[in-house]
């Protein structure tokens, strides 16, 4: 029996004590193959599925300029071009439904902040091959079950 100290974020109503009963609510399960079963009510799939192609789409341009002999600066010049520029704050996830796109775009920002933040930690050549390493990934055939 788990005694928590509390549950939720800023207002609400907190629990004190032990728990008797705990719902747990899942949107969705992924297996290792790629498989997908699940109700997809908060939008899993897409969030997973979409991140997945994203990080494979900057590999393929990081390995494919890298390839060619493009500089770093260069290489990361291209990829900001598909994630877009960096944004001084997080935005807040859209209200309401959500498309493809629009969860596409969540990836594309999430990386490019991960991208920035590997530039000012440690340099540019080190972005480029964490870049480059996403493709080397294994990325199962995603499907819905």
């Amino acid at each position: 029996m788990w005694t928590g100290f509390g549950v939720g974020a800023g207002s609400g109503r907190r629990f004190q004590g032990p728990l008797k009963k705990v719902t747990l609510s899942m949107d969705g399960v992924f297996f290792e193959d790629g498989g997908f079963i699940g109700s997809n009510r908060r939008g899993l799939w897409e969030q997973i599925v979409l991140s997945a192609e994203t990080h494979l789409r900057l590999a393929k341009i990081a390995n494919q300029m890298h390839q060619a002999g493009d500089s770093a600066q260069k290489l990361l010049a291209e990829i900001e071009t598909v994630t877009g520029p960096l944004t001084e704050f997080v935005p807040a996830p859209p209200m309401g439904e959500r498309t493809e796109e629009m969860y596409r775009q969540e990836a594309l920002e999430r990386l490019a902040r991960g991208i920035a933040m590997t530039r000012k930690m440690q340099d540019d050549e080190r972005a480029v091959n964490m870049i480059m390493g996403w493709g080397e990934q294994f990325a199962p055939r995603f499907r819905r079950l």
